[in-house]
């Protein structure tokens, strides 16, 4: 049985940081977000991307880097000047906020896009 939710997607509105989270999609109080799909654009044509997604607030203008047991997925890789788009049967469950960090790789703002259902 799948979760009953409503469809929500949400996306960076600013390049991804190396060390610093930048919020994908908001959870409000007492609710969940089940992600259903990812989808990543490398806009570096030479260096692979490689991005982290967190289950904590965006960690941006801190100077902090994310908690690393808050990470939800292993790190997903996008090759240079790529699109990936990965589908999920059964996401991984956020209930604190997405967010994300690009470790390698540039992917600039609104090219990092999470679609899901929020319960």
């Amino acid at each position: 049985m799948g979760v009953v939710g409503v469809s929500i997607s949400g996306r960076n509105t600013t390049d991804l940081d190396a060390t610093e989270t930048v919020t994908i999609v908001s959870i409000g109080s007492n609710q969940a977000f089940k992600v259903t799909e990812i989808v990543i654009t490398n806009t570096d044509t030479a260096n692979t991307a490689r991005v982290e997604f967190y289950d904590e607030a965006a960690t941006s203008g801190t100077g902090n880097s994310p908690t690393a047991t808050a990470q939800k997925l292993p790190e997903i890789r996008v090759p240079p000047g790529e699109t990936v788009r990965i589908e999920f049967k059964d996401g991984p469950v956020f209930t604190t906020e997405v967010s994300a960090r690009a470790v390698a790789g540039t992917v600039a703002a609104y090219d990092c896009m999470v679609n899901g259902i929020m319960f």
